[in-house]
């Protein structure tokens, strides 16, 4: 019995390392990636993955107000929304866009994203700033708004596991899934007829369980987006921010949003009133030319941008979502 318990020890121990090693070799080159920046941006140009996809790619982290507001400004840089002002009233809407009208397909979360926040928070595919603030004064409303987040978070989920990009349990985690399940339960049993040799394999058990959260749940492809997402964030995190082409600005300024760096952005383009300027016409109006030809950011986009961003975070940051805060937040 002893000798069965040390070569279920060696074999646990062994398949753990095995594949965490395995791990780290694929993290260290999942794929040859050329990283200049001219052929990033034009690859990110015709990327399908919404800002929340590559959130999620990137991080374990619960996706947050930063998040819908990315993803409800990247709805309307892909034409699925426009974007209206209502100089009266001083507000911002964002109105769906007729369906006769081409545009980039939509994923599964960018369609419920745009249906929670244009039908539900606002009404008949028209959502106003101010709407989040009426809606959420109801105290059900609030608890609903916090738990269309979540079913939000895991409409983002299955976008990744329709792409392909994303299996909780591929094979690497089944193994070390198994391994660890077995080594818990012959350990436990061992320890009493052996306890040294079974805590052995129990402890070795117990390790492979905790092995799970550092194998990746991504596919190859998954390997490959999240790298060159990497590399973006690399990008807009580095002093190579300000000198972005003017035609990358409006994208890049939407994942700088999901990936929190947009101090880099405020920092690198100067920020002018739309009177000093000739504003530039597209469907997300960020920034402007200068007259020599340089770009700085629009004041009022920036605006519009940080009163969606106060909006949706006095939200999520309100008593009642303390309660929450047990939510699942993040890929398993």
């Amino acid at each position: 019995m002893i000798i069965t318990g040390w070569i279920l020890f060696a074999l646990i121990t062994g398949l753990t390392v095995t594949v965490l090693k395995m791990e780290k070799m694929k993290k260290a080159d999942p794929f040859s990636f050329e990283g200049e920046k001219e052929k990033l941006l034009q690859s990110l140009e015709k990327t399908r993955l919404s800002p929340a996809m590559t959130v999620k790619l990137m991080s374990r982290r619960g996706l947050s107000s930063n998040d819908v507001t990315a993803g409800l400004l990247h709805l309307a840089l892909k034409g699925a929304v426009r974007l209206e002002y209502d100089n009266s009233a001083d507000n911002h809407s964002f109105v769906e866009r007729k369906k006769e009208l081409p545009g980039e397909p939509l994923t599964e979360d960018e369609q419920f994203l745009l249906e929670w926040l244009l039908y539900r928070v606002g009404s008949n595919g028209v959502f106003r700033i101010g709407d989040l603030a009426r809606y959420t004064d109801d105290k059900g409303k609030m608890e609903q708004y916090l738990h269309d987040l979540y079913t939000w978070e895991q409409r983002t989920v299955s976008s990744l596991k329709a792409f392909n990009l994303y299996r909780p349990l591929g094979l690497p985690r089944m193994l070390v899934l198994a391994g660890g399940a077995v080594g818990t339960l012959a350990g436990s049993v061992l320890v009493f007829f052996q306890p040294f040799t079974g805590a052995a394999v129990f402890l070795a058990g117990l390790a492979g369980l905790a092995a799970i959260y550092f194998v990746s749940p991504h596919t190859a492809a998954g390997r490959m987006e999240e790298s060159r997402w990497r590399s973006y964030y690399q990008l807009l995190s580095s002093e190579e921010a300000g000198r972005l082409d003017r035609e990358h600005l409006s994208l890049s300024f939407i994942y700088a949003i999901a990936f929190k760096v947009l101090d880099r952005f405020y920092t690198a383009f100067p920020v002018r009133e739309a009177d000093e300027l000739k504003v530039n016409e597209e469907p997300f109006p960020l920034y402007y030319f200068a007259p020599a030809g340089s770009v700085v950011l629009s004041a009022e986009g920036v605006r519009m941008y940080e009163e969606l961003e106060q909006s949706f975070d006095r939200v999520e940051n309100a008593p009642v979502a303390m309660g929450d805060s047990d939510l699942p937040d993040g890929l398993d």
